[in-house]
């Protein structure tokens, strides 16, 4: 698989600088993730890469697309990227709120992109059975996480 594409000629490199990493992560975790048309999808942290990873989703085919953060700034831009919903993590339980969003079912895909032992365990949460993670960060998982994960499936 080649991910290189010419740059258009109005472009300054300046513009384009962060394409080959922040965009190329961001879209990597849709693509780990084998997003399919008509997926839902959860995308956990909104910074530049969780921007990319919801309009990789989108523009693979996701019909649904969450967005997880609560910096406003972060959310705009989310929806901007391609999220229709955006939760607020600090005014919600984003599992419960996810879950509701999704009439119960979960998302086919959560994508991970902060690397954070709360973020990953409510990425886990929120997927349909037989739904697929895609982490994006490094992350070191707390052995007690194991036994109580599924607690709620």
């Amino acid at each position: 698989m080649a991910n290189l594409a010419p740059v258009p000629d109005g472009l300054a490199d300046e513009q384009v600088l962060m394409c080959p990493d922040i965009m190329s992560t961001g879209f990597s975790g849709a693509e780990s993730g084998a997003v399919r048309v008509g997926d839902a999808v959860a995308v956990f942290a909104q910074g530049p890469i969780g921007w990319c990873a919801a309009a990789g989703a989108r523009l693979i085919g996701a019909t649904t697309v969450i967005a997880v953060d609560s910096v406003p700034a972060r959310m705009e831009m989310a929806r901007r990227m391609g999220a229709d919903h955006v939760v607020d993590f600090k005014a919600c339980d984003p599992v419960e709120e996810i879950m509701r969003l999704t009439d119960g079912r979960g998302v086919d895909v959560a994508i991970e992109a902060l690397g954070r032992q709360d973020t990953f365990e409510g990425a886990l949460r929120v997927l349909r059975p037989g739904g697929t993670l895609s982490s994006l960060a490094s992350i070191q998982v707390i052995s007690e996480f194991h036994s109580t994960a599924f607690s709620q499936v």
